[in-house]
């Protein structure tokens, strides 16, 4: 069963961040932080259902094959284009604890 403690791991979070950009119709590799209050609340709906909608048993299983899919289909497919997808905003800058 899918618990609050799974979200702890950083690939299920990139898996289901995939998977819920495919079902909003967007580019599955879409950053969330980036996206408009209005788009972040319908996100975070489809969320809550799809995890609601995940089988008790094996839901690991499951989600990594639509994973899967989607990768295949919609991100690594003969019209990939690295330039197409911009690289997660690193901020470099020093900080100073005091």
């Amino acid at each position: 069963m899918f618990s609050p403690d799974d979200f702890k791991n950083a690939d299920t979070v990139q898996m289901l961040n995939v998977i819920i950009m495919a079902k909003l119709q967007k580019p599955p590799l879409t950053n969330f932080h980036k996206m408009k209050t209005k788009e972040k609340t319908q996100f975070n709906k489809y969320l809550n259902d799809y995890i609601f909608d995940l089988p008790k048993q094996d839901w690991k299983e499951h989600m990594t094959a639509e994973y899967n899919t989607i990768c295949n289909e919609e991100i690594f497919n003969e019209s990939f284009h690295t330039k197409n997808y911009e690289p997660l905003e690193i901020n470099t800058e020093i900080e100073h604890l005091e």
